[in-house]
């Protein structure tokens, strides 16, 4: 009994709600993706920024919504135009299928990420932040 009320909890904190999609659907106009492999869903979260400082509060805020694997999250250094370095964050979630509303939203023809219609029902400041 114990065991099924903290996979219950967990469940709950990975399933997209009101309070973070609008922080996924910001993550998803930018380089942000959901990967399909076979029955199983993944969203790899791409964010680029110029400190780190930046990436670690995106992170702490990602990672108290939706359940992160940590052995797969990186931090890597890019060189850009002009000789300027930004930081860009790659941050997986674990594979379960609470994301498949969301892809069948996103991915019409299942290999291009297309903008919903419904864009405007899931998007404010927040989104526009991320």
């Amino acid at each position: 009994m114990i065991n099924f009320i903290v996979v219950q909890l967990t469940i709950v904190k990975m399933t997209p709600n009101k309070k973070n999609l609008y922080l996924i659907y910001g993550l998803l106009l930018g380089n942000s993706l959901i990967m399909k492999n076979k029955s199983d869903l993944k969203l790899i979260i791409e964010i680029e920024c110029k400190y780190t400082t930046f990436l670690t509060e995106v992170y702490n805020k990602i990672s108290s919504l939706v359940d992160c694997d940590n052995k797969l999250t990186v931090i890597k250094t890019k060189l850009c135009k002009g000789g300027q370095l930004n930081k860009v964050m790659f941050l997986h979630t674990y594979s379960n299928n609470h994301y498949l509303e969301l892809y069948n939203k996103w991915y019409k023809n299942k290999s291009n990420k297309n903008i919903p219609l419904d864009i405007m029902n899931s998007f404010n400041e927040v989104s526009l932040a991320y």
